[in-house]
């Protein structure tokens, strides 16, 4: 499994060393996630630990704390560096990052899991990724103004007049 998911967290990596932009980290990780997610053995095995869940809690709690626990803390860190990078803005990362990583999943994965057979490929998961890349920033501002280098929704709590 941490094999598998190793491949996300390698786009956080390579998009922090390379400065990408975030829209293009975002995709590349939706692209990874929606391919990694949908695969017939990972969907296997979901199924099995949810059917163990009442028996093992331990190894599903092991396989949310190393797989989508992890893949949404370090998702949440890369966010909160383009924030204090200025390149975003938005208040809660790790809210943000299960809010992005929700929106891409979403009725796939469930659907899958569920044993729905869905006929993905390679260009739907990338048609995917981009909408939901473009829906997620749109709703955020690229920067709040700045004054001083302080952010102006920040200064204007305490002043109401800026």
């Amino acid at each position: 499994m941490e094999r598998h998911i190793a491949t996300a967290w390698a786009v956080l990596e390579e998009g922090r060393r390379d400065h990408h932009a975030p829209e293009q980290m975002l995709y590349e990780l939706g692209r990874r996630m929606l391919t990694l997610v949908c695969d017939p053995g990972v969907i296997r095995l979901v199924r099995s630990l949810a059917f163990e869940a009442e028996r093992s809690p331990e190894l599903c709690e092991l396989f949310l704390t190393r797989g989508p626990d992890q893949t949404r803390q370090a998702l949440a860190i890369y966010l909160g560096e383009q924030v204090a990078a200025g390149r975003i803005d938005l208040d809660h990362p790790r809210e943000a990052a299960g809010m992005f990583m929700g929106m891409l999943l979403g009725e796939w994965h469930i659907d899958a899991l569920l044993g729905r057979d869905l006929p993905l490929n390679e260009a739907q998961c990338r048609a995917r990724a981009r909408r939901c890349v473009a829906i997620f920033l749109s709703g955020l501002p690229l920067q709040r103004p700045r004054l001083f280098g302080v952010q102006l929704a920040k200064i204007s709590r305490h002043f109401p007049s800026v």
